[in-house]
């Protein structure tokens, strides 16, 4: 490729002395061969870099089928955990399937031949769609386009969207994505149901233009409904609208006003400046703002004498009863209070076990609660999920045997119904249980603490009920210390802001804070955020300069009357 002669021939019939004339040309090609061989290189390791599957689906794993993808990657996986989140892969499993490469090969001498169900998905996501029906480690949603094509899977093989919802909301909802692509997370969003996501993704399209022939089929299709592109064009036509009347509180020059905008002012150039300005900084709004109207609020009343009279007063409502403000209290006795007695689900022997954990449905071992309630289970799909039940299951068990069934194995458990129908829906690729109270959020917990429960799997069905804002505010403590417990700091962080009126105090609340959250950091944090915001308030009431004279004797940063200062 490149010449080692001392001369060379310059075409134009005359001889050129390469190490005078053509020195940069050599060292030209020189590097240019250098890294073309380089790229080359890295480009054929890349290609030849084989996918590493996982457990449990690799080779060594136990199963009874083999998905293959294009490339031949095979997957070992149960035929039953499969068949029972897709019809389509039970229909699948009743064809006649190829024989594994193993057994094409003669490699399969110690084993029975497994059948082979060949697949049109790439790698990545078969192996993540498997993690989201396995009860295991859930897989980690990177990217927008994993994203789409783990939807595209679940619509094709008939997947409940419930399942994948947990899973796909973190990307929807990350400022990378919704800065990159807003028009998938906005389309993604809406044809999964994900409202919020969807909305949070709408405010991100500002920029897009909606006359766009392209934009407006890439919503529709990627969606899959009209609807998401009409709502667009609605919200785009009330912000508009809003921002024009807000644009005209603000006068410049009427002169130059817009003619198709009589009621605006300035230049057509200016206006649209400030317009779009402003719908740029309408995408995000200010989390400090609800802050401190939050903690005013805690503040707020008709104002006692000074701080040290309102405590007095405080102490006083707490005994008759007649509080000042939103105060919760908590005693020792919280758990056996009114208020949990309400919250408590009565077990009653009439409980109604669902499919596919009830008698009529296939299972190969019964979980039975101390009520008596049965749940027929797969103890393959246990034994994934949970280190403890497969012990269990390797032990000797007491068996029932009936007129119409085999002798099966009973393992009995300290769980009410109630709680192990929610476990058990957990850990099976079906629709998640739902979680209404935090009295079954904390029975769950439990439970999967018990028996060595992946606590991703938790995380992701506990996100609804910790991250609603009614929860928050009728249940703050329990909020925070739940998701304190669970390792969910964003979930805390949000909860720790209606922990304004909880008397930190109080030796319930801190007892009840460290045993629910197992850490007594927990406890010194709220502690520390309640220092700053305090002295965050005093700074802010010190700039309303009001009559020093009456400043608050407990409180010398502030300034202005005690009546406005409580204010």
């Amino acid at each position: 490729m490149i010449y080692l002669s001392r001369f060379c021939y310059n075409g134009v019939g005359s001889y050129k002395h390469p190490l005078r004339d053509d020195v940069h040309a050599i060292l030209t090609a020189i590097i240019v061969y250098v890294l073309c061989d380089s790229i080359f290189i890295d480009m054929t390791e890349q290609a030849t870099t084989p996918f590493v599957i996982q457990p449990p689906f690799d080779a060594e794993s136990v199963g009874d089928c083999i998905i293959r993808t294009p490339d031949g990657t095979e997957f070992k996986v149960f035929k039953a955990i499969l068949a029972m989140a897709s019809p389509i892969f039970r229909d699948m499993f009743d064809m006649p399937a190829v024989a594994s490469k193993e057994a094409e090969n003669g490699h399969s001498e110690n084993e029975t031949s497994l059948p082979v169900i060949p697949v049109q998905e790439d790698v990545e996501t078969l192996q993540a769609l498997l993690q989201i029906l396995y009860p295991i480690t859930p897989p980690l949603i990177h990217s927008m386009m994993l994203a789409r094509n783990l939807v595209t899977a679940c619509d094709k093989y008939f997947i409940d969207f419930a399942k994948v919802k947990l899973y796909v909301r973190g990307i929807l909802s990350h400022e990378e994505s919704l800065t990159k692509e807003p028009v998938a997370c906005y389309a993604l969003a809406w044809k999964l149901g994900l409202e919020q996501e969807a909305i949070v993704a709408s405010r991100h399209l500002h920029s897009l233009d909606m006359t766009d022939s392209v934009a407006a089929k890439t919503i529709v299709s990627q969606s899959g409904d009209l609807a998401a592109l009409l709502a667009l064009w609605d919200l785009r036509i009330r912000t508009d609208k809003a921002l024009d009347a807000l644009l005209a509180l603000a006068k410049v020059n009427v002169d130059m006003a817009c003619p198709n905008h009589n009621w605006a002012s300035g230049s057509t150039e200016e206006y649209s400046e400030r317009k779009e300005r402003l719908r740029e900084v309408a995408v995000v709004s200010d989390p400090s703002f609800e802050d401190v109207e939050q903690f005013l609020g805690f503040k707020a009343g008709r104002g006692p004498v000074d701080c040290v009279k309102k405590r007095n007063v405080e102490d006083k409502g707490l005994k008759t009863g007649s509080q000042i403000g939103p105060i919760h209290t908590y005693s020792e006795s919280f758990f056996t209070s009114d208020w949990f007695a309400s919250m408590a689900v009565s077990v009653s022997p009439t409980f109604i076990v669902q499919p596919p954990f009830d008698s009529q449905s296939g299972g190969d071992c019964i979980i039975r609660s101390p009520d008596g309630s049965e749940f027929k289970v797969v103890k393959a799909i246990l034994s994934l999920g949970s280190t403890i039940f497969r012990d269990m299951f390797d032990m000797p068990q007491a068996g029932r045997r009936s007129e119409d069934e085999a002798n099966i194995p009973v393992i009995p458990v300290e769980e009410d119904p109630e709680t192990m129908q929610a476990l058990l829906r957990l850990l099976y690729p079906i629709e998640p249980p739902p979680i209404e109270s935090f009295f079954l959020a904390r029975k769950l917990v439990t439970a999967c603490d018990k028996y060595f429960v992946n606590t991703a799997k938790v995380q992701l069905h506990l996100k609804g009920i910790l991250n609603n804002r009614q929860s928050m505010e009728e249940h703050p403590l329990e909020c925070y210390t739940l998701s304190w417990e669970l390792g969910m700091k964003e979930e805390a962080i949000a909860a720790s802001r209606y922990t304004h009126s909880v008397d930190l105090s109080d030796n319930g609340v801190a007892k009840e804070i460290f045993s629910q959250s197992g850490n007594l950091e927990a406890l010194t944090k709220l502690w520390d955020l309640r220092f700053r915001r305090e002295k965050a308030l005093d700074d802010i009431l010190a700039l309303a300069q009001d009559n020093r004279n009456m400043a608050c004797h407990k409180h010398p940063r502030a300034t202005g009357s005690v009546k406005n200062y409580s204010r």
